[in-house]
């Protein structure tokens, strides 16, 4: 394995995935989300950076994107809630800055960038391992509780959250139709229950 492949790391299936999205995609959707997917993963990047973590790569999987951290140096509870929320507020500064522009000099295009960033970020800050809101939660309660009941709560959370999210898709499917980005996101959520792993 060379040193960039283990920098940046691209499953077959992501690329795969990328393929028939980019033949679905009628509304052009496909190059802005991966625009807003590639400046959250750099915020991350900036705040490990910031924090004192080494970055050791990124990890492109089918359901999503992993900056993989060095076990060293060992991030504080602290350090790694920063990490985590520094996505999701990378994509909201982005909605923010992007829909004034979009104002200012009447650019429609960055209202959809816009709520791409918003809807990344929103889901990314579900309190569900591993989501950055999962993670946060969890470093939380590390920090006010013993490892024990920190793990239980940061896991009775994601579990409850999962099947929340899970309801709320299977309601509006039923009431409103196939909606093939509901289809997604249910796929997604039951995924990410069954990597729920506090650790």
């Amino acid at each position: 394995m060379t040193e960039n492949s283990r920098k940046f790391d691209i499953s077959v299936g992501f690329v795969l995935l990328l393929a028939v999205l980019y033949l679905l995609d009628s509304g052009k959707l496909l190059f802005p989300a991966l625009a807003a997917a590639l400046l959250h993963e750099a915020g991350h990047i900036i705040a490990i950076k910031h924090c004192g973590g080494v970055v050791e790569g990124v990890r492109m999987r089918v359901f999503g994107a992993r900056v993989i951290v060095s076990a060293y140096p060992i991030l504080s509870y602290k350090s790694e809630i920063i990490c985590a929320a520094a996505g999701p507020f990378a994509g909201l500064f982005a909605a923010y800055a992007s829909s004034l522009t979009a104002g200012w000099l009447g650019l429609d295009g960055l209202y959809t960038f816009s709520g791409l960033n918003l809807v990344l970020s929103a889901v990314n800050l579900l309190p569900i391992y591993p989501l950055d809101g999962g993670r946060i939660l969890y470093n939380l309660m590390l920090m006010l509780l013993d490892f024990e009941l920190a793990h239980r709560v940061a896991s009775v959370v994601s579990v409850v959250f999962c099947a929340l999210m899970m309801l709320m898709c299977a309601v509006v499917i039923k009431y409103t139709g196939f909606r093939l980005t509901l289809v997604i996101f249910t796929a997604f959520i039951l995924i990410k229950t069954g990597e729920i792993s506090v650790s």
